[in-house]
């Protein structure tokens, strides 16, 4: 572990890398186990179920997310400081916006065709098109789309008066106590409900693409990330917190989500939600400290996996389909079904990236996203 000094010199922040990379490949682990939940709520399910698989789906999904979007939040910031807002938009959003159109048209048509025949899926041509049928595992680059645009835009149209905002916002998160934040931090997601109430339309969708209750309820956690991202002070206050403490306050949160249930009044159902999302942000600040404590440092298995994930992650759901299908039907214990499907997908994944993708410029552009910028214009 390097001191705060060091990493604050750094070029590249590893353990950042490394996060995003764990969060986006660990998709492998939760959708593999799906597979066995008991409650069966996935694409396709095994006829033979385990406790431990629904324990874990529950675990990863806790926190996967929500701190996948904490991260982006943050080299986002990276990117506007790296970019001038114009190019920042052309590039992000090819990052974004061509791999999601190659995927959803490609691969996501292959895993629908595959359910369809296999009896898994009832599929119907104009609910696919009109409600997002084709989006499947790709709906966090949906909120992305319209997290970089609104952060590219304001950047352009709002430059000086946001990065005064910016400022005061740095400022006031480096003078409060990090314990205080994370009590404080949960009262967001509260406040994207009351916007049901107060009658916004939370629970829609625009063609199935944009569903306004993920855009909405991951945003704090993407506004987090920028906050994080204003200077690598930040970063390392959140990242340097005691784990002890973010654990005791995950526990706490699980046991209040339990003991006081979601049923009953208003009061009652604004503590369940608090519990609930408290556990999530605890959980979320425990991935940072853990990377930055164990990840810090360069290493040649790290750079592969960062660098292949997000082709892992759009390639693997239907490697997991079409794996699965066949694993379910061998007569073998679950745990070793599991453990040779997580192998095989993650296996398969890496080596289209590292054999196929990174090797033809095409390829790295449509599963990628990737070309060669214009040289970074300082904002």
């Amino acid at each position: 572990m390097r001191p705060a000094d060091e990493l604050a010199q750094s070029h590249r922040i590893y353990f950042m890398d490394a996060l995003r990379a764990f969060l986006m490949t660990l998709g492998i682990v939760l959708h593999s186990t799906q597979l066995f939940n008991p409650e069966r709520s996935w694409l396709i399910s095994s006829s033979e179920s385990a406790d431990f698989a629904g324990y874990l789906v529950t675990a990863i999904t806790t926190f996967r997310m929500p701190a996948f979007f904490i991260v982006s939040g943050f080299f986002c910031v990276w990117s506007l400081n790296k970019y001038a807002p114009g190019q920042f938009l052309r590039l992000r959003l090819a990052q974004v916006v061509i791999p999601f159109l190659v995927t959803a048209v490609v691969l996501n048509s292959i895993q629908t065709a595959l359910l369809f025949s296999n009896g898994s899926l009832n599929f119907q041509f104009d609910e696919y098109l009109l409600q997002g049928g084709y989006i499947s595992h790709l709906w966090f680059l949906c909120n992305l789309i319209v997290y970089f645009a609104v952060a590219g835009l304001v950047a352009h149209q709002f430059r000086e008066p946001a990065a005064r905002f910016a400022r005061r916002l740095s400022r006031g998160f480096e003078q409060s106590p990090i314990c205080l934040v994370l009590v404080v931090l949960p009262s967001l997601n509260i406040a994207v409900l009351v916007l049901n109430q107060l009658g916004f339309p939370l629970y829609s969708s625009f063609l199935g693409v944009w569903n306004t209750y993920n855009i909405f309820w991951y945003t704090p956690y993407f506004l987090f990330g920028l906050i994080l991202g204003l200077s690598e002070k930040n970063l390392l206050r959140f990242a340097q917190f005691s784990p002890l403490l973010c654990a005791l306050g995950l526990m706490l949160g699980v046991a209040g989500a339990h003991y006081i249930t979601f049923d009953g009044g208003i009061m009652r159902k604004t503590i369940h939600v608090y519990c609930e999302t408290s556990t999530v942000w605890c959980a979320a600040a425990l991935c940072f400290q853990f990377f930055y404590r164990f990840a810090n440092s360069p290493n040649r298995f790290s750079r592969l996996i960062s660098e292949a994930s997000y082709t892992v992650y759009l390639f693997h759901h239907g490697l997991v389909v079409a794996i699965g299908l066949l694993i379910m039907q061998l007569a073998l214990p679950i745990i070793v079904q599991l453990m040779v499907l997580i192998a095989s997908v993650s296996l398969i994944t890496i080596g289209i990236h590292r054999y196929l993708i990174d090797r033809h410029s095409m390829l790295k552009l449509l599963f990628n996203g990737k070309f060669r910028p214009a040289s970074a214009v300082p904002t």
